[in-house]
């Protein structure tokens, strides 16, 4: 009788987590939840790339003008806007990761680095975890989805 009953309430539990993710459920309108910058991932063939839609603060207070690319290594993107940029490219879906991809970080270094991009919960599709690879260490982001 105690079997039967915990049969019963595992397999629903074991149904949800047999669902997993799709590889669009990443596509969608984000926010970061540290710089409250809105990004949108979009898909191209089969890899996944993310964009600045718009910033938390779109003026440069030093300049009176949007917020260029400074940290750009190649002077002529440095002078590029930084709303539009693409900053995340050539991710690939694996099970529940997307991964191989790369991420060119705007706000401080301008270095890229690979990346990888994951649900940190499969039955909560709202909260996406951003890894940065780093030598030593992995800088971690969170992005939430747009409502």
């Amino acid at each position: 009788m105690i079997i039967v009953i915990m049969c019963i309430m595992i397999s629903p539990m074991m149904q949800l987590q047999a669902q997993g993710v799709a590889k669009d459920d990443v596509v969608a309108i984000w926010i970061n939840e540290q710089t409250k910058d809105t990004l949108e991932i979009y898909k191209v063939g089969d890899k996944f790339f993310a964009k600045i839609v718009e910033l938390k603060q779109p003026i440069d207070p030093e300049t009176g003008k949007p917020y260029l690319d400074k940290n750009n290594p190649d002077p002529e993107q440095a002078k590029l806007p930084l709303k539009g940029l693409t900053f995340v490219n050539d991710c690939v879906f694996d099970g529940n990761v997307w991964k191989d991809g790369s991420i060119y970080d705007y706000e401080s270094t301008g270095k890229t680095r690979k990346c990888i991009m994951k649900f940190p919960d499969v039955n909560n599709l709202e909260r996406l975890r951003v890894t940065t690879v780093l030598p030593l260490f992995n800088k971690t982001s969170y992005w939430t989805k747009k409502k």
